[in-house]
C-alpha cells in the first residue's frame, strides 16, 4: 500500500472529450463502450461521513483546535445502469492508504441505500478482470 497519493506511476489521457487520470481508465472506458455499455466517468460522489465542528474540547498540541472535520467522500471511477442494476466499477492499480476504508464506507453505504439485485461493485485491475466481472454481471 502507498501513502495517500492520487495514483502512482499513472499517464493521464484524454479521449472522447473525457480526460482519465490514467491509461488503464481508459482502456476500462473503451471495453466498456465496446461491450454495450454508457459507462459515466467520476459522475457520482457519495458523501460516506458527514464532518463538522465538534462541539467539545479538541486539543492540539496544548493549544484549542478548532479545525473542522472535513466529509469523507468517494467518486467511483465509473457507473453505469444494467437492467435495473446500479454498477459501479473502480479501477484499481496502486492502493493508496485511505482505499480500503473507503471501499468498506462505500461498500456499507450501498448496502444501506440499495437491494438485492439493485447494484453491483466491480473492483478490477486488469482487463482480464474487468471481462470476467461483465460475464459475471451478464449471467444475472
Amino acid at each position: 500500500m502507498t501513502s495517500n497519493r492520487k495514483i502512482i506511476n499513472a499517464t493521464p489521457v484524454e479521449a472522447d472529450g473525457i480526460k482519465f487520470k490514467s491509461k488503464m481508465e481508459l482502456l476500462v472506458y473503451k471495453t466498456l463502450v465496446d461491450k454495450g455499455y454508457h459507462p459515466a466517468y467520476e459522475a457520482r460522489q457519495f458523501t460516506l461521513m458527514i464532518g463538522g465542528r465538534p462541539q467539545f474540547l479538541v486539543l492540539k498540541d496544548g493549544k484549542k483546535d478548532a479545525s473542522k472535520i472535513r466529509d469523507i467522500t468517494y467518486t467511483p471511477d465509473f457507473s453505469f445502469l444494467h437492467g435495473n442494476c446500479m454498477v459501479f466499477v473502480e479501477v484499481k492499480g496502486w492502493q493508496n492508504d485511505t482505499y480500503a476504508i473507503k471501499k468498506k464506507l462505500f461498500l456499507n453505504h450501498l448496502m444501506e441505500h440499495y437491494g438485492a439485485g439493485e447494484v453491483a461493485f466491480f473492483e478490477v485491475h486488469s482487463k482480464k478482470g474487468l471481462l470476467a466481472c461483465l460475464e459475471h454481471l451478464n449471467s444475472l
